[in-house]
This record gives structure tokens, sequence and C-alpha cells, in this order.
């Protein structure tokens, strides 16, 4: 058997958030006059000898003399500024090469797979890349150095095309090859199950990718260290995976850790550095948070600067850079603009690669949703319904891919008022997420509670709830009640009981919710003081007086304690408790708080918020046996409102208002005062 001597190591590259694995060895051929001739070409260049510079190039023997795997974008540089041609001649010399001798080794074809590769030009990549490697085998066999490179190329471009059957093939082989010759904690093996985990993430097993990049991790730490360039190549690659199920978390966690690396190893501007960027944008976005915004939006321009100014403006990795800087500025507010930089790259990929291409179809889809937020919804949702046919024949009906744009479809669809297809594609997605990834997958919880809630809102409430009641046995289950997602399934199970007036059934949610938020105070703090605000909601609509007032009150006390005591949230639970009090007839012991709230909002100068405490305040005085002084306070807030009911939106608290008054001068018999605003209450229609 020949020496098994395997050092480099591969990653593919595609979709929004790319990988690329920066190869860490060379071939035996390599040498000092690659960087020679690298030099010599950087000079040329530079002085503007174009022709000069390519004359060197097609002057060379062995593209050896120029490139080693490490330095591929260097010479993508040069392919950037002396066009395609001369890199065509290369390729067609190299391709057509006898077969036979030292001098036409493979190594030199192997070479320029790798560049072909990393210059995203498949087509002249793929039959270069399987002639390598059946030569490769014929001369060495399968346990060489030069034939493992060639079999991790050629499984990477093949994955590209989205072959991913025959890629998975030659990486199990390759796998079981490391763990037999290396050992199973071999720096080996973690190539192969860093390349292995790109390969399931790229077919949606994202369980499967997890499974081998942490391996992956945990062995190249034990061999180079945490901050090192490999370890940094699985961390970004695990980042992708956890983005894709919504570990948001522990996404931001592991890439920013690459980041570090990547920007000690290769500097801010490095194509590997700008491919963890991306990442870290797309998991700062999933989390949402407004404080990460600005960080989001350097991350994009800094990734797409880079890979412009490095790969051309024309590259595909430059191309996915833009889609992320469209979807920033569209989310910014700039939806022009981010249209028109998502056509661009609509056009520029069909050229590239075809209408019937995976990454066509993610362009497509992206600029449908653009269409879409820019209130273009027709030509937007043919766009969508495009891009889902084309994964669906691309990449298969359960891809990730394909389901997260079925489910955009689904919801454009429900927007218009196409239930029914709308609904059975919600459910063909949620079924789709479990089969895949498991009934307690983030993404299959995610995918459940958007059909529950479209059941909900399309007047099928009875299997919304049932949908949402299976979902909180899974993700309490599975994750408990401290998890976010067991919270959101929670909250939305509340709210639908309690639109159903299930109130018996929703105390005992909410209660689990709060006791949730009470186990962790510190970061649940609000989160808390609202969950008593609608426990107190809760036991006032099923006639649980004491407990609502308790739980009222300790939504003040917390609320209170973290805004203080003019804040809206406490000045509307004092509100709310002081007509609580009224409707169960004890009127007087909501006077006190009625009159802070008023007192609050005089003088924060609320017009819309006066008027509403005015008239709680009026209504507690009025039944609490003082008339006139109640008459007195509605009256105020029915002026108020009269102004403000120039605004149709206003209008609902001024009715309220007049028939409040309506009713009480009528008890009191007022009968011309209550005349004169039943005519105006008439007038409004």
């Amino acid at each position: 058997m020949a020496k098994y001597r395997k050092k480099s190591q591969i990653a593919g590259h595609r979709s929004l958030a790319a990988r690329v694995e920066a190869p860490s060895g060379t071939l035996s051929v390599f040498g000092r006059h690659s960087y020679v001739t690298r030099w010599t070409v950087s000079h040329l260049l530079a002085v503007g000898d174009k022709a000069v510079a390519s004359n060197l190039l097609l002057s060379l023997r062995y593209l050896s003399d120029l490139v080693d795997l490490s330095d591929n974008f260097v010479v993508i540089e040069y392919w950037n500024q002396l066009g395609s041609a001369t890199w065509d001649q290369l390729y067609l010399r190299s391709l057509n090469l006898p077969y036979g001798s030292r001098q036409t080794f493979p190594s030199d074809r192997l070479v320029l797979v790798g560049l072909l590769a990393d210059a995203e030009r498949w087509t002249s990549a793929a039959p270069l890349a399987r002639q390598c490697f059946e030569l490769l085998v014929e001369q060495y066999g399968r346990f060489h150095e030069d034939t493992c490179v060639a079999a991790t190329r050629y499984s990477n471009i093949t994955q590209q095309q989205d072959d991913f059957e025959t890629a998975l093939a030659i990486l199990l082989e390759e796998l079981g090859n490391s763990r037999a010759v290396f050992g199973p904690r071999s720096e080996e093996v973690s190539t192969d199950l860093n390349n292995l985990g790109n390969l399931y993430t790229d077919m949606g097993r994202f369980p499967d990718a997890v499974e081998c990049l942490e391996e992956a991790i945990d062995i190249r730490e034990e061999i180079f260290g945490t901050y090192h360039e490999r370890t940094a190549t699985s961390q970004n690659n695990l980042g992708l995976v956890l983005n894709e199920l919504e570990d948001y978390v522990g996404a931001e966690k592991i890439l920013r850790l690459a980041l570090e690396s990547r920007l000690q190893l290769f500097g801010a501007r490095s194509v590997y550095t700008s491919t963890t960027q991306n990442n870290l944008a797309i998991c700062l976005t999933g989390i949402g948070s407004d404080k990460h915004q600005e960080e989001v939006g350097d991350l994009r321009l800094s990734c797409y600067e880079t890979r412009r100014d490095i790969l051309g403006p024309g590259h595909p990795r430059t191309l996915t850079a833009m889609l992320g800087l469209a979807r920033y500025k569209s989310a910014a507010g700039e939806v022009d603009e981010a249209i028109e930089i998502s056509d661009q790259v609509l056009v520029l990929r069909r050229q590239h690669y075809g209408e019937h291409s995976g990454a066509y179809a993610s362009a497509l889809s992206i600029h449908a949703g653009l269409l879409i937020e820019a209130d273009k919804a027709a030509e937007g949702g043919k766009l969508l319904r495009k891009s889902v046919e084309l994964s669906n024949e691309i990449l298969g009906e359960h891809h990730p891919d394909t389901l997260t744009r079925l489910a955009r479809l689904a919801f454009l669809l429900l927007e218009n008022n196409e239930v029914d297809e709308g609904l059975e594609y919600l459910r063909d997605v949620y079924d789709a997420r479990g089969k895949k990834l498991g009934q307690a997958s983030p993404a299959t919880i995610r995918a459940g509670n958007n059909y529950a809630q479209a059941l909900i809102e399309n007047d099928r409430a009875g299997d919304g709830i049932d949908q949402l009641r299976r979902l909180l046995r899974v993700s309490s289950r599975s994750f408990g009640w401290l998890d976010s997602k067991t919270q959101i399934v929670a909250y939305n199970l509340v709210s639908a009981l309690e639109d159903h007036d299930r109130y018996g059934e929703a105390i005992k949610v909410q209660l689990k919710l709060v006791a949730s938020y009470e186990a962790d105070p510190e970061d649940s703090a609000d989160d808390l003081a609202n969950a008593y605000e609608d426990l107190a909601r809760l036991y006032a609509n099923s006639d649980q007086l004491k407990r609502s007032r308790r739980a009222y009150e300790q939504a003040i006390k917390l609320f209170e304690e973290i805004y203080g005591s003019s804040d809206e949230d406490v000045l509307r639970c004092k509100q709310s408790l002081g007509v609580l009090y009224r409707n169960h007839g004890r009127p007087k012991d909501g006077i006190g708080l009625l009159e802070d709230v008023v007192s609050a909002y005089r003088e924060q100068q609320e017009p819309s918020d006066l008027a509403s405490a005015l008239m709680a305040l009026g209504s507690n005085v009025y039944l609490g046996g003082d008339r006139m002084a109640g008459f007195k306070l509605l009256e105020e807030s029915l002026g108020i409102r009269r102004g403000l009911c120039r605004d149709e939106n206003e209008c609902g608290g001024y009715v309220a208002t007049l028939e409040r008054l309506v009713e009480f001068y009528e008890e009191s018999n007022m009968g011309a005062m209550a005349e004169t605003l039943r005519k105006e209450r008439e007038s409004l229609n």
C-alpha cells in the first residue's frame, strides 16, 4: 500500500452563508518559485503591464509555478485584472496535457481544479476534477496524499453542482480510510469530518452536520488549540448550521470565536474573514435585537467590500455578499436601493449559473421578498412561486431552503385570502420539518407555531389551539419552561384560549409562565411583570377579584422597580385595577389609584391617555356617590375626545364616553342633557 499522507483540507462554499476553508497544505511540487512568480506578476500588474503579465503566465510550463493551495485568492485577483481569456487558455492546456510522465503529473491539473473551485467556475472544474481523481487513483492508489486532495476537491465540486449523493459517497469513503489509517483523533479525520459536516449542511441534514462539526472542533482544539486556522474553519461552519437551526445564542458564541481567530490569522481584508462576518451578520439578524443593527450593517458592508476588492464585483461570493447587503438595507428602510442591488444579483446569477440552479432560486427568493416588502406583492409572489418550484426540482421538496421559501409563499397566500392553499403549505412545512429534524427541533416548533397561528387567524381556532397544546407539550418536555421557545408557544396558547373565553385552562398555562420567569428574575424582570399583568386580566375575566387584585399589585410593584412610578406600564396597571374595583362593586377603592393616573397624564400632557383615565375616574366617582363630581370628570373627558375625534382612530373613545354620560344622565333624571348627547351620538353615524 502506498503511504497515505493526506494534508490538505477542502470545504464547500455555497448558499448565502458560504463557507471557505483555507487549505493548509501544499503538493510536493510546490516551492519558492511560486512566490517569486506571484511577486513578479503582482509587480507587472501594479505598473500596468497587463500584456507582459499575461504572457508570463502563459509561458509557465506548470501552474504549480504560480499557484499553491493557500494562495488561490491572490491569483483570483490576477484573474479579475487580466480577464478570463488567459485562464481559459491555461485551463485548456492543462486539460489536454498528455499523460504518462513526471512532466505531465496530474498535480498540475489538480492545482487548476483548486483555482477553478475557488473562483466557483464549476462547469469548467467538474471534468478536470474527475479526470484528476481517476488518474491519481490509477497512478498512486486510493491512499496517497494527492489522491485524497483530488477526492475532496472532486467531492466539493459535485456538491456545488447539487450532486449530493456522489459527494457523500466520496467523503464517507475518505472518512473511513482516515479512521482506519490514522486513528479516530487524527488531523486527517478532523478534515474529513469538517467537510462531511459541510455536505450534510447543504443536504439539509442539520443534526448530522452538527455531530460531525462538533467532533471536528473537539479534535482540532486538542491538536491545534482554540485559536487556529483549522479550528476557526470548523467553528465557522458549525455557526452556519446553528443559524439554520435557529440556535442563535450558540451560533453567536462560536462565530465570535471564529471571527477573532480569522482576524488574527488573515486580517480584516480576507475572503476567509468575510465568510465569518457574513455568518455572524445572519446570526445577529436572527437574534433581532436593536442593539445589533449597527454591527450587522458594518459586517455586511465589510464582507461585500472585501469580496468586491479581492474577488471582483461579478464573483459569485461577491454576489452573495450583495444579497446580504440588500437584506440589511431593506431592514433599515432603504427598500428601493435594496431592490436595485438584488435585481443586479439576479441578472448576474442567471448569467453565471443559469436559471435551473440553486443559486438562481435563492436570488429569486430574496428578490421576491424585497418586492413584497415594497408593496409589489403580485410581482414578488410570481417570483417567489417560481423560486419554490426550482427548489423542489433541484434541492427536493423537503430541503430546508425549499421549505423556507414555501412558508413565505404560504404567508403571502394567506394575506391574499387564499386560505386553503396557504394553510396546506404551512402544514406541509411543519410535517417536513418534523420528519427531517424531529418534533423537538427549534425549526419544527417554529413551523408548528406558524401553522397554529394561521389556523386561529383564519377561523379554525379549535384546530389551532390543539396544535399549540401539542407544541407546548413537546417544547416543555424537550427544553423546559425556562426556554424562550416554550414561553413563546405558551404565550400564544394563552392568548388563543383567552380570545375564546377558555379562562380556566389559560390561567393554568399562565401560572406556569409566571413560575418560569420567577425562576430567572434577573434576565426576565420585564417578562415577569407583563406575565403578572396578563394573569391579573385572566383572573378578572373569570371573576376572581382577590387573585386579580394581588396579581395587578405585583405587576405594579415590578414595573415601578424597573421603570419608576410614572411609567406607562405602571399607569396602565393602576387604571386596570381601578376599573376592576368598579366592576366588582367597589368603586371607591379604585378612586385613589385612578387619581394617581390622571395626575400623571396631566403632567405628561398625553391627551388621549388622559381622556381615558378621566373617563375611568369619573365613572368610579359617580358610582361612589359623588354624581356631580363624576359628571365634571366625564365631561372633561368628552371635551378632549371630541377634539381628538378629528382622527378616525380616536373616535371609539369619544363614542364610549358619550354613551357613558347618556347612561348616567338618564339615571340621574337629567333627560334634557341625555337627549342632547344622544343626538350628538346619532350625528356621528
